[in-house]
């Protein structure tokens, strides 16, 4: 594998769109999987966009359109319309890739104004070589049906209701049932501290889900969970790694320590009205 890191062009850039566009979508089918829940979730293609909805959350980062271009404009009001119908905000995130002048100039003209640079993504080489862990630092892949543990930490990490964490359990099984997902526990002095996720597109590692228990913080062990999944993406065959992180955040910090770059930002606009 190459140690040298890519220049980004709109080429790459898409590329590095696609991994997160697949993990979103993979996320809402997993929904649609569960008998319990299938009906909270909402996948529908407009073009080369994919609108997402989950009638779980009102979280922006699940409930918007992703993959829009500007040959999918004539589509904003069908878009618009089927948000209105589930009654959940219509937001569509774009980035420098595919914010066109004439994809912004439609966006303005339905209604839509920017409300938020929502996340940077990052993207790095997938490489061994990788520093050597700090005394006391583990790092170990999932042995296993691990997922009651994962979602344990999960939500104590992410400081949620400790009645989470099944449902974060239940859910991380349904995905890794039918994509290349591969999961992570970092420990201290042998205590389980620490989880992170990533998994397979278009010869990339993209990681995801990555949280540290409070306790436990400031200790590095995110950045071993970095260096980890780059060191098994190169094993796994990748060229590259990419991730999420918001703007100036601690996440985007250890990033940036362990070699990768910045490669955009997303941008998200809202309909009004």
């Amino acid at each position: 594998m190459s140690s040298t890191l890519p220049i980004v062009t709109v080429e790459l850039a898409k590329r590095l769109e696609g991994a997160e566009h697949l993990g979103l979508v993979q996320r809402l089918e997993a929904m649609m999987q569960d008998e319990k829940r299938h009906d909270q979730a909402v996948l529908k293609r407009f073009g080369d966009g994919t609108a997402l909805i989950n009638l779980e959350t009102s979280w922006p980062f699940m409930n918007k359109v992703i993959g829009l271009t500007e040959a999918d404009v004539h589509l904003l009001p069908e878009i618009v319309d089927h948000y209105a119908a589930y009654g959940v905000p219509c937001r569509v995130k774009t980035n420098p890739a595919y914010a066109t002048p004439e994809l912004l100039a439609a966006l303005r003209q339905h209604g839509f104004v920017a409300e938020d640079f929502s996340t940077t993504t990052l993207y790095g080489v997938a490489t061994e070589a990788i520093p050597p862990l700090s005394q006391g630092i583990g790092v170990r892949k999932m042995e296993g049906d691990e997922f009651d543990l994962f979602g344990e930490l999960y939500v104590r990490a992410m400081n949620l209701p400790a009645e989470r964490a099944q449902s974060v359990a239940h859910n991380q099984r349904l995905i890794a049932s039918h994509a290349d997902y591969h999961y992570y526990f970092a420990s201290v002095d042998g205590e389980d501290a620490g989880v992170a996720m990533m998994f397979l597109h278009d010869r990339m590692g993209s990681f995801c889900a990555a949280a540290t228990c409070q306790e436990h913080r400031g200790r590095g062990l995110q950045q071993a969970l970095l260096s980890a999944r780059m060191r098994d993406a190169a094993r796994l065959g990748c060229d590259l790694v990419v991730a999420q992180a918001a703007y100036a955040s601690t996440s985007q910090r250890n990033m940036l320590r362990c070699g990768m770059q910045i490669a955009f930002s997303d941008l998200v606009f809202i309909k009004q009205g």
